[in-house]
């Protein structure tokens, strides 16, 4: 409803301003979203200890750095696994935060549209059981990440994009949604031969960029990662299923934001 200067990052605005939202809207709801409690007794728990992943996530379908009056922000909402049942609150949600000024103030907006996607047969619109056993022939893969992925190992950003160690950054963020939030069906570790599969990168066109959360008393929050595009060749078998169905849960870190989503071809 006005021209303004984004401070960062959509994403992360986004997820702050549904939390203020949610926490006016029901405190018990704002604690099951922001601060999830992982039984000792669950499989993950040894991994995230008290700092599992959102149950959600945001995704601006583009970037925004500068808004004009009457332009619109689309972005993608998703809930992982038991989280389903939120959704008509979160909808509510949603109609108050269009209802609330932005940035500090500085942005004026009005909720034009919030839609549900579709379910099927009363289940999930995106279900890992549904995917699980698609088969695919083909002997070359590219993946390009429309936003940043920031994949980490000792606190630094990674620059082998080996197939196996991807795969294993993508089947760990799914086992731990699964177990932590969805139906615990995906097992801890995989059995999948990587010596015999032969999957290596025939191609890599990525750009290291540097985007930053929306300040905090003049503090920025740098997020560091990947764009781009990768190809990879060899026998992807059974593996291919994991790539599919990870364009909807995305990989990397702030995933929450909206980083770390890719899409397959």
């Amino acid at each position: 409803m006005s021209d303004a200067v984004l401070p960062g990052q959509l994403g992360s605005m986004l997820r702050g301003i549904f939390g203020e939202t949610l926490y006016e809207f029901n405190q018990d709801l704002f604690s099951k979203f922001f601060e999830p409690k992982i039984p000792k007794n669950n499989p993950v728990y040894k991994l995230v200890m008290n700092n599992p992943p959102a149950p959600f996530m945001f995704y601006p379908v583009k970037k925004y750095n500068f808004v004009r009056e009457g332009e619109k922000i689309k972005f993608n909402f998703t809930l992982f696994g038991e989280y389903r049942h939120f959704k008509l609150q979160v909808e509510e949600v949603f109609q108050f935060m269009g209802k609330k000024r932005w940035n500090n103030g500085k942005l004026s907006v009005k909720m034009l549209e919030s839609k549900i996607l579709p379910e099927k047969n009363g289940e999930i619109v995106y279900d890992w059981n549904n995917y699980k056993n698609i088969e695919i022939n083909t002997q070359k893969t590219s993946l390009e990440f429309k936003t940043p992925v920031s994949i980490a190992h000792n606190k630094k950003l990674i620059s082998d994009f080996e197939f196996e160690r991807l795969f294993g950054f993508l089947y760990r963020r799914m086992f731990i949604l699964d177990n932590a939030y969805g139906d615990g069906i995906i097992k801890e570790q995989h059995n999948y031969d990587f010596g015999q599969l032969n999957i290596y990168p025939e191609y890599i066109n990525l750009q290291r960029v540097n985007i930053f959360r929306h300040s905090t008393r003049n503090q920025k929050h740098p997020m560091t990662g990947w764009k781009g595009k990768l190809t990879y060749k060899g026998n992807f078998n059974d593996i291919l299923t994991y790539l599919i169905f990870g364009q909807y849960v995305h990989i990397g870190n702030y995933t929450v934001f909206g980083l770390g989503k890719y899409t397959i071809k």
